[in-house]
């Protein structure tokens, strides 16, 4: 018999019971054709295993203009087991016979989260322990969009389908029908038809409203095979942007002078903006130069303060000499070089996130980083993610990074708004996986359109510290928001990316998410307000205002938020209702083309 001592936090003694597992029983299918039911899902609406059929409705429709693409979402399930399913969807077709493209075919993967979504506070707890949050409990929830047709059917749980549907920008307008169909093996179990309504306007190839994404390749680079160029050209197709242009100019000090080779910059942002129709991106340069509470980053070799990081005592608002030439002179020969290629507006120069003015000497240390800029470059735009007003620097920032949970009032964006600032929606924490709607992701262009903003922006698109096919939470991790304070955190559930690296299960490329869906089809969405109200105001056409009033009664200032999806858009089928009605409008104002 062995002796000795053992350490441990705890001891608990309970006796332990086994019991069968529990599963969500519903009989809905086997009222319909072969015992499977299968029926449409609001695209805005999370499809869950123990999500079931309303009705025996089998009508399936999607409707969109010319030169967009929708989703159509579909649930399927069974009372019996199908080991091996496919799906089909055929070419629709119009009287004519003239075809649209056939629909991409997606089968919805689901992870499990312990928690609910929020930032998860373990500062002080020894790092030897877990960090497991209190009220833990194992939930499913649905996120990657799986491109496949294949799939396996577990009796009593419901599989999400996701089919997209392009229209191109030259499709007839009119009406299009087609066939799903369902089959194991050989044998059609369900064949369905759908239809596509196609309206008579066409959306632009350049999205009118910017959806940032930061690039994150290197956290989790385990688990991807693409590189970020090819990350950024998935997400351009879904209407969605990376942060910067991943080749990046080489800035150098050589005999004191600052120089730049911009040769493979060049070369990617050619493809950037001619090919790919970004709208907007941050400068490479002076990329959050400083970030919460922290001192501004050298730059060349050179400090910002005299002394040593975190340059204590020092006065935050006088930079050195050397460090006022080194930055101007750089900042200079970008834009120059971007003015000679035609590209200085389509870029904006990010200087802070979430800047800390609570922090002694951030609110100085924010203007003298503007006024010695502008002072180089009056013309370039300065942009910080502040969340809120901060008076001191109304006309020192350009661009304005708010939030419309309530963040910031009506009367301080109307301010921001009068002062000639521009303004995006910072997002950080609320496009989580564990919501049963896509609410914000769908609804932030018609924030961005009511408050006059040029989109948003979002912290991450693929920061991964997990596999996320086998878990939909994060890491704990250590950050700090001023010099010499770490926390121990763990960021909201599904935080910080937006699609799946597709290596882990097999496939080389990026792999989408519902959530990103819905980001891309309300990108179109804000299409559709700015042509409608553009067209609303040229004929004076009062139903049309109207429409856009109810519109805007679904976007105010303050609202519960993205992580409370079923608050924020408690009804999903109001605003999807209200966009056809938009696009039904548009189609009655258009005489000509758009």
């Amino acid at each position: 018999m062995s002796r000795g001592k053992r350490h441990y936090d705890g001891i608990m003694l309970a006796e332990v019971v086994g019991v069968n597992q529990v599963k969500f029983q519903h009989s809905a299918a086997e009222t319909h054709e072969n015992g499977i039911a299968v029926w449409q899902v609001n695209p805005v609406v999370k499809i869950f295993p123990d999500s079931t059929p309303k009705g025996k409705g089998t009508n399936l429709n999607v409707a969109l203009a010319r030169n967009e693409s929708e989703g159509l979402q579909l649930g399927i399930r069974s009372d019996k087991p199908y080991p091996k399913l496919s799906l089909t969807v055929s070419e629709p077709k119009n009287e004519a016979g003239s075809a649209l493209p056939a629909p991409e075919v997606n089968v919805i993967g689901y992870v499990g989260i312990d928690a609910p979504s929020r930032y998860f506070q373990f500062t002080g707890i020894p790092a030897y322990r877990r960090c497991v949050p209190g009220n833990s409990r194992g939930e499913l929830y649905p996120d990657p969009v799986i491109p496949k047709s294949e799939f396996a059917l577990e009796p009593q749980h419901t599989q999400g389908i996701y089919i997209r549907v392009n229209a191109p920008a030259d499709a007839e307008p009119g009406r299009y029908r087609g066939t799903i169909a369902l089959r194991a093996g050989e044998k059609v179990l369900r064949e369905l038809p759908y239809s596509v309504q196609v309206w008579n306007f066409t959306l632009p190839d350049r999205p009118e409203m910017s959806a940032i994404f930061d690039n994150r390749h290197g956290t989790g680079r385990q688990f991807k095979e693409y590189t970020p160029m090819e990350a950024a050209e998935f997400l351009a197709r879904k209407r969605i942007s990376f942060d910067e242009i991943p080749a990046k100019p080489r800035f150098r000090l050589e005999n004191g002078k600052v120089k730049a080779d911009f040769t493979e910059f060049d070369k990617a942002a050619r493809v950037w903006f001619e090919e790919w129709n970004i709208p907007l991106a941050y400068l490479p340069l002076f990329r959050e130069h400083f970030g919460w509470g922290h001192p501004p980053k050298p730059f060349l070799g050179v400090q910002p303060y005299e002394g040593k990081w975190p340059y204590r005592g020092v006065d935050r608002g006088r930079f050195t000499a050397e460090y006022r030439r080194v930055c101007q002179a750089a900042l200079k020969l970008m834009m120059e070089h971007l003015r000679r290629k035609g590209w200085q507006d389509r870029f904006i120069l990010y200087i802070s996130d979430e800047p800390h003015t609570s922090v002694p000497g951030i609110k100085e240390q924010m203007i003298a980083l503007c006024d010695m800029l502008h002072e180089a470059e009056p013309e370039v735009k300065i942009y910080a993610s502040t969340w809120g007003y901060v008076p001191e620097w109304l006309g020192k920032l350009d661009v304005w990074g708010i939030g419309v949970q309530g963040q910031i009032s009506e009367e301080n964006l109307k301010k921001l708004r009068d002062s000639g600032a521009q303004l995006l929606i910072t997002t950080d924490g609320h496009m989580c996986l564990d919501t049963p709607y896509n609410a914000i992701e769908r609804m932030l262009p018609l924030f961005a359109w009511k408050y006059g903003t040029r989109g948003y922006e979002f912290w991450g698109a693929d920061w991964l510290t997990r596999n996320p096919f086998e878990w939909g939470i994060h890491a704990v991790h250590t950050q700090s928001d001023v010099p010499g304070k770490p926390q121990r955190i763990r960021y909201p559930n599904g935080d910080g990316y937006i699609f799946y690296p597709g290596k882990p299960i097999g496939l080389r490329g990026p792999v989408s998410t519902v959530r990103l869906e819905s980001l891309r089809d309300g990108i179109e969405d804000g299409s559709y307000y700015l042509l409608l109200e553009r067209l609303a105001n040229e004929k004076n056409d009062a139903p049309a205002k109207a429409l856009l009033e109810r519109a805007k009664q679904l976007a105010p200032i303050p609202n519960a938020g993205g992580r409370n999806s079923e608050k924020l858009l408690p009804d999903p089928d109001v605003l999807t209702k209200l966009r056809n009605e938009i696009g039904e409008a548009i189609s009655r104002l258009c005489e000509v083309e758009y």
